[in-house]
């Protein structure tokens, strides 16, 4: 059973994987192909450790431009989390509970979240990979020692702390889990010594990236509230999503009844579960960083919800032992409802545009024109536009972040000569540019509409005519 949903998990996690790279990921692509000379430098104006990049780095030259191929390796490395989980299930339950180890496989297989992320090129599902190993080899040692449980179980560690920021949020609930436990308390706590020991190195770069997001936040107020800031909206959407996926629809009453509705079975089998005296690691592993995050929201906004991939295996595994608890009429019931309301948001996502990534590809091809004008309301190229597009040149309307150039239209002037195509990209202007002014600054100078498009979750582009001609 263990194969058969391993692979089902990857061929669901298949579809679809071909879509656009979006914004976020465009600028994993953007790191990753940096020379290695300048790649620290690279890494200082982010936000996330080096090892995920380091990675893609490795395996864009093998992978050329088709994003399914790009994507591949990382979907292997997310579905491996699907047997990681049954064996931590197995290993942290009773031997004989093999209700729970094959409800936590099929939860995760088909768990509409984690598919999603799956595609995602970033960091986020090898850090959930990463981080079931090591809750995997600190039990398997606790119950065996073992020079290489007790290796392995670092291991994760340090290279989870080099992939996500995240991972410090499960160390710390790890250490908690290893005081209350009492065994072999020495020995593991020391290992996380070592594993936090063994980031050191990556300090000075990690200052200077708080340092650039604080630049952002103050550059961009507008930007915080994306984050994920401490309110109540932002805590309730993490359970939300984690359950019933990153999709939304609209009639709203609708979504947030089913949405609702699905999170409330797996949170009430989740209680059950947490009932069991086993599943404290789980408990620990689920509720821990999500505290951590919030007081640290109390400073900068951390409480995205994609951000806690990490802790969705831990919430299976509480729904996963719940079900082993419940009474036996009853079970068939609820495990199949469950798998049948778990699956509607994924066929959501693979049928309903909306709920699919920003279509930079379809975009950069109406605008990638010979002799064509990119307006963009940044202060830079977005970069899956240097991904996509080879003829377009661009034109900045902001001179740094959140500082609109004071000789917009004379600037775009001269570089607008000559060009037969001037597009106006609307993209993040709610941030940038909400009033619109550029472009009712370019209509006043007699700037012609000639079209206007839209792209998915881009917003739209308008083609303008140059007043010269």
């Amino acid at each position: 059973m263990v194969y058969a949903m391993t692979v089902i998990g990857f061929l669901l996690r298949l579809v679809g994987a071909n879509q656009s790279f979006w914004l976020d990921e465009g600028a994993s692509i953007e790191i990753a192909l940096t020379p290695l000379v300048s790649f620290v430098e690279k890494m200082a104006t982010d936000f996330h450790p080096p090892l995920f990049y380091l990675l893609l780095k490795l395996w864009l030259p093998f992978a050329g431009k088709s994003e399914l191929l790009i994507r591949l390796p990382f979907i292997l490395l997310a579905t491996a989390s699907i047997p990681a989980l049954y064996f931590l299930i197995k290993e942290t339950t009773q031997v004989k509970n093999q209700l729970a180890q094959r409800v936590g496989l099929i939860l995760l297989a088909i768990s509409p979240f984690h598919i999603y992320y799956s595609q995602e090129l970033r960091m986020y599902s090898l850090s959930t990979l990463l981080t079931v190993l090591s809750w995997l080899y600190l039990i398997r040692y606790q119950k065996r020692s073992g020079g290489r449980n007790i290796f392995l179980f670092g291991l994760f560690g340090v290279l989870n702390l080099y992939t996500f920021y995240g991972a410090f949020f499960n160390l710390v609930a790890q250490a908690i889990y290893i005081v209350c436990r009492k065994n072999k308390v020495l020995i593991l706590l020391s290992a996380l010594a070592v594993t936090v020991f063994m980031f050191l190195p990556w300090i000075p770069i990690l200052r200077e990236q708080l340092a650039a997001g604080g630049y952002l936040k103050t550059a961009l107020p507008g930007w915080q509230s994306l984050s994920g800031t401490l309110t109540l909206k932002s805590l309730l959407l993490i359970p939300l999503k984690l359950i019933f996926g990153r999709v939304s629809f609209s009639p709203k009453m609708i979504y947030f009844a089913m949405a609702g509705f699905t999170s409330l079975i797996y949170l009430m089998i989740a209680v059950i579960g947490s009932q069991d005296k086993k599943s404290r690691p789980f408990t620990l592993w689920l509720f821990v960083p999500l505290i951590i995050a919030s007081v640290i929201s109390f400073k900068t906004p951390v409480l995205g919800y994609w951000r806690f991939l990490f802790i969705l295996p831990a919430l299976i595994s509480l729904v996963s032992i719940g079900f082993s608890r419940l009474s036996l009429p009853i079970r068939g019931v609820v495990f199949w409802t469950t798998v049948v309301i778990t699956l509607i948001p994924t066929v959501i996502y693979w049928t309903v545009s909306s709920n699919q990534r920003e279509d930079w590809r379809g975009l950069s091809k109406f605008t990638d024109q010979q002799n064509s004008l990119v307006i963009v309301n940044f202060p830079y190229t977005f970069a899956p536009l240097k991904f996509y597009s080879s003829n377009s040149s661009y034109f900045f309307t902001q001179q740094s972040l959140g500082q609109a150039k004071s000789d917009l239209i004379p600037e775009l002037s001269v570089s607008a000569k000559g060009k037969t195509k001037i597009y106006l990209l609307d993209y993040l202007s709610d941030l940038t540019d909400p009033q619109r002014s550029v472009r009712r600054m370019m209509e006043n100078s007699g700037y012609i509409t000639v079209t206007t498009k839209s792209f998915n979750n881009l917003g739209t582009v308008t083609e303008f005519s140059h007043p010269g001609l």
